[in-house]
Parts: structure tokens; C-alpha cells; sequence
């Protein structure tokens, strides 16, 4: 069997469910990692993270249209295999919502699939 890794993360089941469903419908096989963390915590753990098989993560990226960033490089690892992650629509909601206004986010992360670490860009 192969090994699991993640392959992104979402701050709402809403856009993870979408995402594994999609996965599944092409025969993708994945996984939701602390996705019963509360939607109060997901943020303080990264997020509902989903896990796709090894051999899987090409396929998923293409059908999830993840573009892996070639421009990017693992500050740890040295690696240009990184995506960035994406901050949802219901992110910024959310923190509107907490806030009390819309501020623009230019808080761009980014995640290495060889060393898994996870950074903020600029």
C-alpha cells in the first residue's frame, strides 16, 4: 500500500467534501484529515487537511487543478515541488465576520510535498 500524503488543506468541511467527492468521482482515492477538529479550530491545527495515495497526487493535482509551483522554492528541503495553498472565499468570510470588516489578505502559504513543511510567502 502506498504511503499518504497532503496533498492541501481547507478551513471549511464544505470546500474539503467538495474536493475528496471530486477526487472520488475520477476514482481517486482520499482522505480528511481533522475534519471533526470544530470549525472554530481549524485554523489552529491547518486546516481540514486531504490526503490523497502517492501514487495518486499527479492525477489529483491535475483534477483539482492544483498548479504546482515551479518557482517556488522549500526554504528547508531546497525542493521546487510546492504548491501554494489556497484561501478560500469562506476564509475571508469568516474573518470578515470575526473582524467586523473585509481586509484584504496578502497572506500567501505555501506547502513543500517533499518535506511537508508549510510557510507564508510573500
Amino acid at each position: 500500500m502506498d504511503k499518504m500524503v497532503e496533498l492541501t488543506s481547507f478551513l471549511n468541511n464544505v470546500d474539503a467534501h467538495l474536493a475528496k467527492t471530486k477526487l472520488e468521482a475520477h476514482g481517486i482515492r482520499s482522505y480528511l484529515v481533522d475534519e471533526y477538529s470544530g470549525t472554530h479550530y481549524n485554523a489552529a491545527v491547518g486546516g481540514i487537511k486531504l490526503s490523497v495515495h502517492v501514487s495518486d497526487v499527479e492525477q489529483a493535482l491535475k483534477v483539482l487543478e492544483i498548479e504546482v509551483d515551479e518557482d517556488v522554492e522549500c526554504p528547508i528541503c531546497d525542493s521546487y515541488n510546492t504548491t501554494e495553498i489556497p484561501y478560500t472565499k469562506w476564509g475571508k468570510l469568516i474573518n470578515a465576520i470575526i473582524i467586523g470588516v473585509l481586509v484584504p489578505t496578502n497572506n500567501r502559504k505555501f506547502r513543500c510535498h517533499n518535506c511537508k513543511y508549510v510557510w507564508k510567502g510573500k
